[in-house]
């Protein structure tokens, strides 16, 4: 969570319990969107999130998932890449709006 982002009228911030997993912002149209001006993490997100991402569909998103769960965490961005799950070109895209957590 970013304490120091501003908040806008009507935004809504959701505070996990310790111990519990963070809620998945929802969109107007109920589509998953990553916080304005923030990545989306590739280790704790689920596909729906990971979706969002240019170049990345339910596919791509569901295998994020599964090498996570298979291999562990991803411990830098590039080893999507590493690990065959996306093409360096859809990387490129996507690299500014991802992270591996704080």
């Amino acid at each position: 969570m970013n304490l120091a982002r501003r908040l806008r009228d009507e935004d809504q911030v959701l505070v996990p319990r310790l111990y519990e997993a963070a809620a998945t912002p929802v969109g107007v149209l109920g589509a998953a969107q990553a916080p304005q001006g923030e990545r989306i993490d590739i280790n704790t997100a689920p596909a729906v999130l990971l979706e969002t991402l240019p170049g990345i569909g339910p596919t791509r998103a569901g295998r994020i998932v599964e090498s996570r769960q298979a291999t562990g965490p991803f411990v830098r961005p590039e080893e999507l890449v590493e690990r065959g799950i996306v093409p360096q070109s859809v990387f490129e895209q996507i690299l500014d709006l991802i992270t591996v957590g704080p």
